[in-house]
């Protein structure tokens, strides 16, 4: 809406005092950016900006109820969804430095929003805190108010995210980086792509040539999409699968979301600094385990051994070092679950169950 006249604009005031707008958005409104402050007053909103060549204007009241905005969105979200910002709350105490102490009570809503919206943080790269309140020495403050949330299926878009926090420059926040990474096709989409050439090819020509054809590519589909389905279940290692159903984005968003929860953004050194690259990350781990694990010579003297009390006794001694019994071990491989993640030989449980017979 244009407000390059008075009688314009005074339609926009009247609006708003009948509906009670907690946003109003003008585009093309024919009037220098300087004036802005001045229709935010006239309008009673909190807060204005505008695009760069000053088309559009964007005009908010800051006190909306923005976790009831996130509740009503999220309770028919089904598609990729992100959520960022400056939300102005921590979500934990280590989130702060400097000033009072935060408490549990202080953002526990917030955390609880964030869940019941079933958002995750994706963690960040960078400096630790994304806020400042400019003051120096004991009067300083920082705080991590500005974060990206996402939902299960946009991280199953873009399984290698990574947000970064950017050097504060001209403003008391930090900017947000977000990297979505290159993502490689997927083999079944290449099946599903193949049925539907063979699809259009039997459409065009409905011979019995191109009907077999199609049955055929269509069954080579249907056997990718199974194998990836058993594929993702041993990877989420769950118990229970409804046969038949086609879940596995389902086991997908869980095997990533616990692969995004599980990631390393950075580690401390062994000087307190932090490492960020993986190179470096790799290198200090096995730093760490050679030095703790390095073999140094044989002990000399084992006289402490002698004040530590016998806890087993020599009957439960040799009855731990005997060799287990064919029906034991029978007993433990039945016990399986069939689809158990298979162990380093590549076999499930369901194997040696159904093979007892041969390799028992």
């Amino acid at each position: 809406m244009s407000v390059n006249t008075q009688q314009a604009f005074q339609r926009v005031i009247n609006m708003q005092r009948e509906h009670g707008f907690f946003i109003v958005a003008l585009m093309e409104p024919f009037q220098n950016c300087r004036h802005i402050q001045r229709y935010r007053i006239r309008l009673g909103m909190d807060a204005v900006m505008s695009n760069i060549n000053g088309k559009i204007w964007l005009l908010f009241d800051v006190v909306i109820e923005w976790e009831d905005s996130l509740y009503y969105l999220a309770s028919d979200m089904e598609l990729p969804w992100i959520v960022g910002g400056d939300f102005n709350f921590v979500m934990s105490e280590a989130e702060k430095l400097g000033g009072l102490p935060v408490y549990l009570p202080e953002y526990e809503d917030f955390v609880f929003c964030v869940n019941s919206c079933r958002l995750f943080d994706l963690g960040y790269k960078g400096i630790p805190f994304t806020w400042w309140n400019g003051k120096p020495n004991s009067e300083c403050i920082f705080k991590r108010l500005d974060r990206i949330f996402v939902n299960l299926p946009f991280q199953n878009l873009f399984p290698s995210i990574e947000v970064e926090h950017l050097i504060r420059t001209c403003s008391d926040h930090a900017p947000l980086l977000m990297s979505c990474g290159e993502e490689e096709m997927q083999f079944i989409d290449i099946r599903e792509d193949i049925v539907r050439v063979k699809e259009m090819l039997f459409e065009d020509d409905p011979t019995i040539e191109n009907r077999i054809v199609l049955q055929k590519a269509q069954d080579e589909l249907t056997k990718y999409i199974s194998i990836g389905e058993q594929y993702w279940k041993q990877k989420e290692s769950m118990n229970w699968f409804a046969e038949g159903d086609r879940n596995t984005s389902f086991f997908h968003n869980h095997v990533n979301g616990k692969r995004q929860k599980l990631q390393l953004k950075r580690i401390h050194n062994g000087d307190g600094g932090w490492l960020e690259s993986q190179v470096l990350m790799a290198d200090a781990v096995v730093d760490i385990f050679k030095k703790y694990f390095t073999h140094e010579g044989d002990p000399t003297s084992f006289e402490l051994l002698n004040n530590v009390n016998n806890m087993v006794t020599m009957d439960q001694n040799l009855e731990l070092c005997k060799f287990p019994t064919i029906e034991e071990v029978k007993g433990a491989d039945f016990a399986l679950s069939g689809d158990s993640a298979s162990g380093p030989d590549g076999f499930t449980g369901l194997f040696y169950q159904q093979c007892w017979d041969i390799v028992g």
